[in-house]
């Protein structure tokens, strides 16, 4: 183990367990649910297993997640470290653990294939459910290096998102497919066509894969030898609850939602949509307030929602309230209520401003942060500050709404943690909202199925 800090709190019961689990075996995944202390539980991981290191990881927890843990818990002073990014962007000299983002692993992929010596021992997959998706040209390249690591581990707290299909790809990430029984065919597509015939069924009248009545039983017997879950409530955590808020639309605007949703357009706003998944998209978006019409142009018609989120902000009096929103035009609508330029942390913040807004917001300088799920639902710890959520617009992921959360939710939170979700009646907002919620009891049978 490295030296650590006097007085240093010891590692729990689930990072123990995580960790004896990885080292008995080459390849590992860990469901382990958000704020259990993943990242400190890798960093003890790496300290037991020589070698170079490779982290693939969402891009803000390799710049911010990764050397925070690395310096908080004394690794720093045993493990060199690198972020493969900008001009460090290369496999010269490389020090104990390299950091990557997922976004450019078919960069890493060609790099790799070109190394007549292999330079990693191990890698880890940070939010091994980004690998989920097999038909990606990420993972396709990603495939073609993947078997020259000698020991392959990955962690997520949301294993299934939408389906138990998504398995597929986190498990075979980490072993190849050897668990499932799959070792013999070396292409991933052949692998994956197997998988879907033997657990699934195919609806043509939908194009749905239903699970066969005996799925659930036969693929968590087999994940056993490889997974690993972990149950949340075994942690001190502190309480949470969850407050659905439901809001009218203004007459004219529902006039509108209800023309675009019954005739796939609205010629008095100038919005048309060419398909169902458009609509659904355009519906949302005026539904939270505001909607891109046919020339590109922004049109803001309501700000219910805007509204109700200044009250859940005065109603706290000061403390720190993390906001989360989809559409661009929900974070004008958000500045333009609130009366200034939110901190926000999205697909376009650099990463200077990213750094900047992430410790503002841990020393409780910021009243208001916002965020977009897929730039900062992942990884970050951002619970030294604020225990209110408001979800201004629900995305149809599951996975998002855990994890984002989770940024709050999790060990070293002091508070009750309070999570609003800003929705319309009658509109899309509602059909999100039931779809999210049911997707969790399939998460929840994975969880417990392989503690």
């Amino acid at each position: 183990m490295a030296d650590k800090t006097p007085g240093q709190q010891p590692l729990n019961k689930m990072q123990e367990r995580a960790i004896d689990f990885a080292l008995d075996r080459e390849s590992s995944a860990w469901f382990m649910p958000p704020g259990m202390g993943k990242t400190r539980a890798w960093w003890e991981y790496i300290e037991e297993t020589p070698g170079r290191h490779l982290v693939i990881a969402p891009k803000l927890v390799c710049i911010n997640t990764w050397p925070r843990e690395r310096k908080k818990w004394g690794f720093d002073k045993s493990h060199t470290m690198r972020f493969l990014h900008g001009r460090d962007r290369h496999l010269r000299d490389l020090p104990d653990v390299s950091l990557i983002n997922y976004d450019v692993l078919p960069w890493l992929a060609e790099e790799l294939r070109g190394c007549r010596k292999f330079p990693f021992d191990s890698v880890i997959y940070d939010e091994l459910s980004k690998m989920k998706n097999v038909t990606s040209k990420r993972f396709q390249a990603w495939d073609t290096v993947a078997h020259r690591f000698k020991y392959a581990q990955g962690g997520t707290g949301t294993p299934v998102g939408a389906h138990l299909r998504d398995l597929f790809g986190e498990i075979y990430a980490c072993d190849l497919g050897a668990t499932l029984g799959y070792e013999d065919m070396p292409d991933v597509e052949d692998q994956y066509e197997r998988f879907l015939r033997e657990y699934f069924h195919h609806d043509p009248y939908t194009q749905q894969y239903e699970a066969w009545s005996d799925t659930e039983q036969k693929l968590f017997a087999r994940l056993r030898d490889v997974a690993i879950s972990f149950d949340i409530n075994d942690l001190d955590m502190p309480p949470i609850s969850h407050h659905p808020v439901w809001l009218e639309l203004p007459e004219d605007v529902r006039r509108y939602y209800v023309q675009l949703q019954t005739s796939m357009a609205s010629e008095e706003i100038d919005v048309s949509a060419c398909n169902a998944a458009v609509r659904s998209g355009k519906l949302r978006q005026l539904a939270s307030g505001g909607v891109i019409n046919d020339t590109r142009e922004r049109t803001y018609l309501h700000s219910s929602k805007a509204e109700r989120l200044k009250e859940i902000i005065d109603e706290y009096q000061g403390q720190p309230v993390m906001v989360f929103f989809e559409f661009v035009s929900d974070y004008v609508s958000i500045c333009k209520t609130l009366g200034y330029e939110v901190p926000a942390l999205h697909g376009r913040t650099t990463t200077k401003k990213a750094n900047k807004h992430i410790e503002d917001w841990n020393k409780g300088r910021l009243d208001v942060l916002a965020l977009h799920p897929r730039s900062a639902s992942y990884g970050l710890n951002l619970q030294d500050s604020g225990s209110v959520i408001v979800w201004y617009t629900v995305p149809w992921s599951y996975e998002m709404i855990n994890q984002g959360i989770a940024r709050l939710w999790r060990q070293g939170q002091r508070n009750k943690v309070l999570v609003y979700y800003l929705l319309i009646s009658d509109t899309e907002d509602a059909k999100v909202y039931e779809r999210v919620k049911s997707r969790e009891s399939t998460h929840k049978r994975v969880m417990e199925a392989l503690l």
